[in-house]
């Protein structure tokens, strides 16, 4: 199974080449003449595209070898296509023999063989490595003999071709130059472009840029095809492949007002039956600043990405000059890439959550391989040595006390567990239903009258009889449960403990306040972290460090959020928000 990594490179030369598949394929089945050969050299084109897409993603020398292969079909017979192309289009046909398509075609089918049979003989390419010095792997050659042959073959006929278009250019009609030239221009720049690549001059290391260069041949020819009726295919090429495009296309003259555009492109602007050709493009796209800062400076040629009636749209401006460098319009390509930027955002949203719930793993294995492994193992020790008449029954009644805070401690420690949990890994479903906080207080202090008697301290519920909330009643059952019993594990005995509620439209705030020993600036910063540590109470109690963490969740489940004020020395106090509905 190939693994393929495809970048921006190989994904532009693989929708070029596909494009210039489809239209040969056009092309070759509808027309004749030169026509057709111009289908065939458009298909030569998209195989070397296509190929070189797939070698720019392989990652292997191997896979790469295996589409260099593939992409020398179009690369070895893509000269012959095009002088005979050339040919045809001049008016001399009569010189295509048989004799003289063999003569054409052999050269190619040597180097097929040469290239397909290299490592037997390394004539094509002397060594040949894989280069890993980039952002992704790249294929790097000497070049063997027939290497070098194979380029004075390749242009030759390039030259020759290219020969018989100039003549015939200068020997047209004045009313059909424009079309000859825009066939000669187009035809000059993948040539002169791969010549570079050639004798070494290459921006960007091994990477050859000709099949890219095809990709702008394709849009002069296309414009050829509007303005100038090249191979009377306009009906066909440009309403087949362009009007159809799911991308939306514009072309402006000089003065930035639309010659044309496709449909495409009205689907993006909203209007599929309006006229908008000889508008201009600010009066049609009036918000799009980016892009009339593009437009003014004819120096630019770069992507840009910007919002059309709530679409985001990547932007590719092509400058169109004549011969005397002077702009003569612009031909802008619209990309929807809405659904690539909310992939993204789903990736990094599951990113988020992978990373998320790799801390919840830390954080449950942490509490059960220390806060849960403890208390049992303290229990379990007690009850072996009370079966095995270590201590006596007397002895065994007086840890009875120390048993029961550990029970407890470890049914609390699992209760929020559970929870905390259940949040993260199945997501805890939000019931909201208005309740009254005074009673739902009042019903909790009997769960700690015990504890706070043997501190000696005073639990005081401030909260007004008529105060009414709408939220979770189990989330927020459970937040000022840890917070009451965080509050009297850190009093000290004689404390107070007061809990009181301020109605600050449009929302509640609850405070836990106590008369402990207050925390230090250090501790407050881990307080609601995935961080472990635990703290005990002034009476050793143990903790968690769960309870707050859980608290937090909780609270902003049901959108409010929760802080803490507290000094050493000066107790400590904890709020939460409720957030009013009406």
């Amino acid at each position: 199974m190939l693994s393929l990594q495809f970048n921006s490179y190989s994904v532009t030369l693989l929708m070029s080449g596909l494009m210039a598949m489809f239209m040969g394929i056009i092309i070759y089945q509808r027309l004749g003449g030169a026509s057709k050969w111009f289908g065939i050299l458009m298909l030569s084109i998209a195989i070397w595209s296509i190929a070189y897409s797939f070698e720019l993603s392989s990652v292997t020398l191997k896979q790469m070898l295996f589409w260099i292969n593939f992409a020398y079909v179009g690369i070895a017979l893509m000269p012959a296509f095009w002088v005979i192309f050339s040919i045809h289009y001049t008016g001399n046909s009569k010189w295509l023999t048989k004799g003289n398509f063999v003569i054409i075609f052999l050269f190619p089918v040597i180097t097929l063989l040469l290239a397909w049979t290299n490592p037997l003989h390394f004539l094509h390419y002397a060594s040949y490595s894989l280069d890993t010095s980039g952002p992704f792997p790249l294929f790097s050659f000497t070049r063997g003999i027939w290497y070098h042959v194979q380029t004075g073959y390749f242009y030759f006929l390039l030259a020759f071709g290219n020969y018989l278009l100039l003549v015939h250019l200068k020997k047209s009609d004045l009313v059909f130059k424009k079309q000859h030239a825009t066939i000669v221009a187009a035809a000059f720049i993948p040539w002169i472009v791969n010549l570079f690549y050639i004798i070494g001059v290459r921006p960007f290391g091994h990477i050859d840029l000709t099949p890219y260069a095809f990709i702008l041949t394709t849009v002069l020819i296309g414009i050829g095809l509007l303005r100038f009726n090249l191979f009377n295919i306009i009906p066909l090429a440009y309403e087949q492949v362009i009007e159809n495009m799911n991308d939306g296309i514009v072309i402006l003259d000089s003065y930035n007002s639309i010659i044309d555009l496709n449909m495409g492109m009205r689907r993006i602007l909203q209007n599929t039956d309006g006229k908008l050709t000889g508008k201009y493009l600010e009066d049609v796209l009036p918000a799009v600043e980016k892009l009339y800062d593009r437009l003014a400076n004819t120096n630019l040629h770069r992507k840009i990405e910007f919002s059309i009636n709530k679409r985001v749209y990547e932007t590719d401006i092509t400058h169109i000059v004549d011969k005397n460098s002077v702009q003569s319009g612009t031909l802008i390509l619209f990309h929807d890439v809405t659904e690539s930027i909310i992939a993204q955002k789903k990736l990094e949203q599951q990113a988020q959550k992978l990373d998320e719930l790799n801390k919840v793993k830390d954080k449950v294995f942490s509490i059960l391989s220390h806060d849960l492994r403890s208390p049992l193992a303290n229990l379990s020790s007690l009850i072996s040595m009370a079966r095995e008449g270590d201590i006596s029954d007397e002895e065994f009644k007086s840890f009875l006390p120390t048993i029961a805070e550990n029970i407890n401690y470890t049914s609390g420690l699992i209760d929020n567990l559970l929870h905390w949990s259940q949040l993260h890994i199945k997501g805890e479903r939000i019931a909201k239903t208005t309740f009254d906080l005074y009673d739902i207080i009042n019903s909790m202090l009997t769960y700690f009258t015990k504890s706070a008697k043997v501190k000696n301290i005073e639990i005081v519920n401030l909260i007004s009889k008529s105060t009414t909330v709408t939220a979770d009643k189990n989330m927020i059952h459970l937040v000022l449960r840890n917070l009451l019993s965080n509050a009297i594990k850190f009093s000290e005995p004689g404390g107070k403990v007061t809990i009181e509620a301020q109605d600050l439209y449009p929302e509640t705030v609850v405070c836990v306040s106590d008369t402990g020993k207050g925390m230090e600036k250090e501790t407050l910063k881990k307080l609601f972290g995935y961080e472990s540590f635990t703290t005990k109470g002034t009476a050793n109690e143990q903790g968690t460090g769960l309870g707050l963490l859980l608290c937090k969740e909780f609270v902003e489940k049901n959108g409010g959020r929760i802080w803490v004020e507290s000094e050493p020395g000066k107790g400590s106090r904890f709020c939460f928000s409720i957030i009013e509905t009406k």
